[in-house]
């Protein structure tokens, strides 16, 4: 089916200090219920001209709430994209921060579960499905290239 629309989120891939990657479990719905979210959003239509780091850090802080600092990387990482039936396709654009040791991060209540693992190492299919398994694979590619 064509559209017309196309929307756009942007995703962070946030770091530690000892490199892991925060991941959240959103509240989904079976079948997937069981896999995880990447921090970010779409691009509201009020931000089309805000610039990219701005939306980010709006996100993080719905998300994550006041008190996360990071140092955002302005070249995006990754890409992904995503189409269920009549929704409108999503095209996702990954970029990369460090955390700063002092965030207190306080998920937002659509998420259950916050987690950092090694993207070096995981299984990304158990952690990952469709657009932001995409995205993560794009990802993985080029950390390890690093």
């Amino acid at each position: 089916m064509a559209h017309e629309r196309y929307e756009i989120s942007l995703k962070l891939f946030i770091r530690n200090s000892k490199g892991e990657v925060l991941i959240m479990k959103p509240d989904w719905k079976p079948p997937y219920d069981r896999y995880y979210d990447i921090p970010g959003g779409r691009i509201e239509d009020s931000e089309f001209a805000s610039p990219i780091e701005e939306i980010l850090r709006r996100e993080l802080v719905e998300e994550l709430g006041e008190h996360v600092v990071v140092s955002i990387k302005s070249e995006p990482v990754a890409t992904g994209r995503y189409q269920n039936g009549n929704e409108p396709p999503v095209f996702y654009i990954g970029f990369e921060a460090v955390l700063d040791d002092s965030s207190v991060l306080v998920p937002s209540a659509e998420f259950s579960e916050i987690l950092w693992v090694d993207f070096g190492i995981i299984n990304l299919e158990d952690y990952f499905v469709s657009g932001f398994l995409e995205l993560a694979r794009q990802y993985r590619t080029k950390i390890k290239g690093n």
